[in-house]
């Protein structure tokens, strides 16, 4: 029996950090007999069919053949190390059938501006097509056209593909976008694409229950609108992607990607987001992984409305400092996301009654934050309003404290001159301000007023503090004697318990 000889010993690069994978592949049809294999199933594009490893003639014919030839019962198309010229015409697909390279020394080279898609189908008939261990490089001197269009493809996997390079890179790396694609799988790709509204991995209009497994997704470093990985399609899987570095969204999940589950992903400094969810988008969950810019202060996950979403223990950071990230809605109960707002001191429902302020007297409700995002509001509610007011002399204002810092420092404020004369749920504007999980601290100070206005409160501050130290508690005062501006620091072991525990939020 003739031994089989290793045709692939490779290391797929990516901050999934895999390991070497060996794949042993036959390279004539009698190794492939040898292996149990049948010489019906297998077939070789260059030995058998003319396919051109030197790339001096196009070999898009040759290999469609060989796919061709294997149509019904489907088998392995075979292409040796060498580079492959495909201008004719798309590659079409052909149900049950692989194309199976010998690792990345097995080139494919189209030009998107003459031949627009390199792998695809004529009709939406479903099939299922694998393509394993090759490159393929997009040689037009802009990024444009697409790798792979595999809309109706169904149980198909891509595996250990490298797609484009920083001078080759198409439009579009890999394309699920409707058609009822299911169940595909794109597995330890690395994948380079470029141009305006370029993506790496697409899932999406009609597609649902497609994954990804490792590899990683580079962008253009100056397009915003690219995008590593689109999920606009429901129950996809996304385990330890890569996307970093980019000028536009790491991972970008649809208004109808529900419970799209992202398992350890590594999400670095990617300029409009490193992960993005959709308004109304359903059940979005993120488990684990690091999700970080270095040095901007751009949001880690921009949520612009999810229903439901579910971020556990995965690490943020900016600047070098990391966090841990939780954001959950816990049970049946209201959360300050369902009403808009980003923190609160418990629900405004159980706000029974009001205590006035006394003038000069800065008081602060300690609130968490549980993932990194910007904060441009701070609410209190005013119970009773001030009969009248001095301009320039009552404000609202926003404390942070570094993690096991002894004091909190002014970071924004905004006059609450308007806010106290008027009763009700106020909010004053700030500066908009990115803040990291932990803790913030809503400030309301008033000198200048006549009739003293009233803040809407709960349970006595006593109560509210229960088993805390003063430098942790969530209601207190601190200083006093202020007229014309909030202290630009606190000392949070001088905090003294306030009259009550007032009502606050952010937003």
């Amino acid at each position: 029996m003739t031994s089989r000889r290793s045709l692939l010993a490779r290391t797929v690069a990516g901050a999934a950090g895999l390991s070497a994978l060996s794949v042993a592949l036959p390279s004539t049809a009698a190794e492939a007999a040898s292996t149990g294999q049948g010489v019906t199933d297998w077939v070789n594009a260059v030995t058998g069919f003319g396919a051109d490893p030197t790339g001096a003639t196009d070999s898009t014919a040759a290999i469609q053949q060989a796919l061709n030839s294997l149509a019904g019962p489907g088998g392995v198309v075979y292409l040796p190390n060498g580079s492959y010229l495909c201008n004719q015409a798309r590659i079409t697909a052909v149900d049950k059938v692989t194309l199976q390279g010998a690792g990345p020394g097995t080139v494919l080279r189209f030009d998107g501006t003459v031949n627009p898609t390199l792998f695809g189908m004529a009709d939406t008939t479903r099939r299922h097509f694998n393509l394993r261990d090759l490159t393929i490089l997009q040689t037009s001197g802009t990024p444009v056209g697409t790798a792979v269009d595999a809309t109706s493809f169904v149980y198909s996997d891509f595996t250990r593909l490298v797609i484009g390079s920083s001078t080759g890179a198409p439009n579009v790396g890999i394309d699920v976008n409707g058609g009822s694609a299911y169940y595909n799988w794109v597995n330890w790709c690395q994948i380079t694409v470029g141009g305006a509204n370029a993506v790496g991995v697409r899932f999406a209009n009609g597609s649902n229950n497609n994954h990804v497994l490792g590899g990683r997704v580079s962008l253009s470093t100056s397009d915003a609108t690219s995008t590593g990985i689109y999920v606009n399609a429901k129950s996809c899987s996304l385990q330890s992607p890569n996307v970093q570095d980019g000028a536009g969204v790491g991972i970008d999940i649809g208004p109808t990607g529900v419970a799209t589950t992202v398992n350890d992903p590594y999400l670095e400094n990617n300029a409009v987001a490193n992960m993005r969810f959709a308004s109304g988008v359903l059940s979005p969950t993120v488990i684990g992984g690091t999700i970080e810019n270095d040095t901007a202060f751009t949001p880690n996950i921009v949520d612009n409305g999810a229903i439901t979403p579910l971020v556990l223990n995965a690490r943020t950071s900016h600047g070098g400092d990391v966090y841990a990230h939780t954001k959950a809605v816990v049970g049946n109960t209201w959360q300050a996301e369902d009403h808009g707002l980003t923190a609160w001191a418990y629900d405004p429902a159980a706000i029974s009654a009001g205590s006035a302020l006394v003038s000069g007297t800065a008081y602060f409700v300690k609130l968490p934050v549980r993932y990194v995002t910007t904060l441009s509001k701070v609410w209190f509610d005013v119970a009773t309003a001030a009969t009248t007011v001095t301009a320039g002399r009552n404000f609202f204002g926003l404390y942070v404290a570094q993690p096991g810092g002894a004091t909190a420092s002014l970071v924004a404020s905004g006059s609450a001159d308007a806010a106290l004369a008027t009763a009700g749920l106020q909010s004053v504007a700030i500066t908009p301000t990115v803040v990291t999980p932990g803790y913030v601290y809503a400030c309301v100070m008033a000198s200048g007023f006549t009739g003293a206005p009233a803040l809407g409160r709960n349970a006595g501050g006593a109560v509210g503090n229960l088993n805390l130290a003063a430098s942790a508690f969530r209601f207190f005062q601190n200083t006093t004697g202020n007229s014309t501006a909030l202290p630009s620091s606190i000392t949070l072991a001088s905090n003294a318990t306030p009259p009550a525990a007032f009502w606050s939020a952010v937003s």
